[in-house]
């Protein structure tokens, strides 16, 4: 039940206001209880698969297109055995495979696809198209599995013919690919099998076309690989965010010149500069999770695409925050260093972009704005309140020139990383990623330039209900940051009891960001227990999770450790018991 509160958030679109209106309409319907929340789960499918069948009273709220029938048949099959047999009854129509209304079909050249079709009525298709389709699928395979090397989705056993499915008819959306049958592997314990459904000529669609169709053919067998790893219904978390996000980076990995993508990215960077609320980096909104496909070009250009696929792989075992953490930590990284260098991403964009540094095709994007801007003479204080996994942007305009000491105090600072940029006219000078109470010092600011700042709450969410929120404050006046040095800060909890807390924080501060950073736990006897490489740190403060166990895997005794951390020297030790 938590996973579907986290998923209910209202839709919001640049591109399709009117599909604000109606899900809004629908869901203060439901809330007044005009209408039952199922009913509710039935019209907004039925504003899909079957529009002209809508009540009247919605019919003018239609969208022109969707783009959210994957996550919310998800949604629906999560309750599925909340409802009662009449409500399972009513909403059966849109997970039956609707091959009784598609008589034929053809076969891709490779034999991997079934492409479902009928030629009369309102889903008819032409079988040039149909044919074409077929051929994508092709290439989309070839690409995905043979040069990307994900694993094939796993079969339907033979349900409609041995191939995987594609059913074409007229419907509000691009595609949707609905899981179907446990794929019994034990290399991917919680896959499922899925078929696709795609619209019958993407006339309406703002990618239009055989365009629109190759990059549904990306996203759409993607989903079919990434259920195959590991289905929707069976994380802990919610973890729509991440497989649209990377369904949409598949779009343009396969068909870089489409670039269907970019619709999305005026609601996703707007949301920065929301003046009402938060946008957490795993929001389901049925917009901003398109948009999230920016996280994962950055991560494609510093660590190669196969980071992505480590991600799905290592995803089909572990949770979704647990798997990011995993395969950031192959990378020698981690998931707060990359949530406070994605702000960083996300502000060179357009007139701004730096595309040999950052994205390669940021001078397309739109550009954050400011949530506030503030003007000052020698002194300011910024102040804000964020939930976890929000970023926000805050512009500050000098009006004397000089140094000055950029001063945050958090209130949990191991779990906050912020960004700062000094923009003066129209260059971009300095930038500094750093990491919680950590005063820094900006050197010869010259009157009416920009000092951008941009906090991120980097703590990673217990379960869907978790919304923490977390207070910031930024002091920055005229004259000299104190130096900061390099130290051991604490190990917590000390005891640790791994029995009652999964993890123990060992925490320490760097005077300046460290490339190689190690840190390595001894016994009391200064045997070496366990190693690791936690790669690039930003200055300011850190953390490293450790569970208890040794580079095996097995489970230390109780006893007292020590543990040091490497920085371009030995910068310290901390001590600390542990007691099973």
């Amino acid at each position: 039940m938590k996973r579907i509160c986290f998923l209910i958030y209202v839709l919001v679109h640049s591109t399709i206001v009117s599909a604000v209106t109606l899900r809004q309409q629908i869901e203060n319907d439901v809330a007044s209880d005009k209408i039952s929340q199922v009913q509710g789960y039935y019209y907004r499918l039925l504003s899909v698969y079957h529009p002209d069948m809508m009540p009247e009273q919605y019919k003018t709220l239609i969208p022109q297109v969707s783009r959210h029938t994957t996550a919310l048949k998800a949604l629906v099959k999560q309750q599925w055995s909340s409802f009662t047999s009449d409500e399972q009854k009513l909403l059966s129509e849109f997970y039956t495979r609707p091959s009784e209304n598609l008589p034929l079909s053809v076969v891709s050249p490779t034999g991997l696809f079934r492409v479902h079709y009928t030629d009369k009525g309102t889903n008819a298709a032409k079988e040039e198209y149909v044919r074409f389709v077929a051929v994508i699928f092709d290439e989309v395979y070839d690409f995905e599995i043979n040069t990307l090397g994900y694993l094939p989705p796993p079969s339907d056993f033979n349900v409609d013919g041995p191939e995987y499915d594609i059913y074409i008819q007229n419907w509000g959306d691009y595609g949707a690919s609905t899981y179907d049958m446990p794929a019994n592997d034990p290399a991917r314990p919680y896959g499922y099998s899925s078929f696709v459904e795609m619209d019958n000529d993407f006339t309406h669609t703002p990618t239009k076309g055989y365009d629109a169709v190759r990059v549904t053919a990306a996203h759409e067998f993607f989903h079919m690989i990434q259920i195959g790893y590991r289905s929707y219904h069976v994380s802990d978390i919610g973890s729509v965010f991440m497989f649209e996000a990377s369904a949409t980076w598949m779009e343009d990995v396969v068909y870089d010149y489409v670039n269907d993508y970019y619709n999305y990215l005026e609601n996703f960077i707007r949301n920065y500069s929301d003046p009402y609320g938060d946008h957490p980096i795993h929001k389901t909104d049925y917009s901003s999770e398109y948009g999230f496909s920016l996280f994962l070009f950055m991560l494609e250009k510093k660590y190669g695409r196969r980071a992505i696929r480590n991600f799905w792989t290592a995803f089909a075992h572990l949770d979704v925050f647990p798997a990011l953490e995993s395969t950031l930590n192959e990378f020698g990284s981690n998931m707060a260093t990359e949530l406070a260098e994605f702000s960083l991403w996300n502000f060179f964009t357009g007139s701004r972009a730096d595309t040999s540094v950052y994205y390669p095709e940021g001078q397309n994007y739109p550009m954050v704005e400011a949530k506030e801007t503030q003007e000052f003479n020698n002194s300011v204080v910024l102040t804000g309140r964020q939930t976890l996994l929000s970023s926000k942007f805050y512009k500050l305009v000098p009006q004397v020139s000089g140094d000055y000491a950029v001063s945050p105090v958090f209130g949990a600072p191991f779990d906050w990383a912020f960004i700062m940029i000094v923009t003066d006219g129209d260059s971009i000078g300095r930038s500094v990623v750093s990491k919680g109470n950590i005063s820094h010092n900006l050197s010869d600011i010259r009157s009416l330039s920009e000092i951008w700042i941009a906090p991120t709450f980097v703590r990673m969410p217990e379960s869907d209900f978790d919304l923490t929120r977390s207070d910031f404050q930024f002091t920055v006046q005229l004259g000299k940051a104190p130096r900061l040095e390099s130290r051991i800060v604490d190990a917590v909890p000390n005891p640790f009891l791994p029995s009652s807390c999964r993890n123990l924080a060992l925490r320490f501060q760097l005077a300046q960001h460290q490339s190689d950073v190690y840190i390595t736990i001894v016994n009391e006897l200064g045997v070496k227990i366990a190693r690791y490489y936690l790669g690039h740190l930003p200055d300011g403060m850190n953390q490293f999770k450790w569970d208890g166990r040794n580079e095996q895997g097995d489970q230390v005794v109780s006893g007292i450790y020590m543990f040091y951390i490497e920085a371009g020297g030995m910068i310290g030790t901390g001590k600390f018991a542990l007691i099973r």
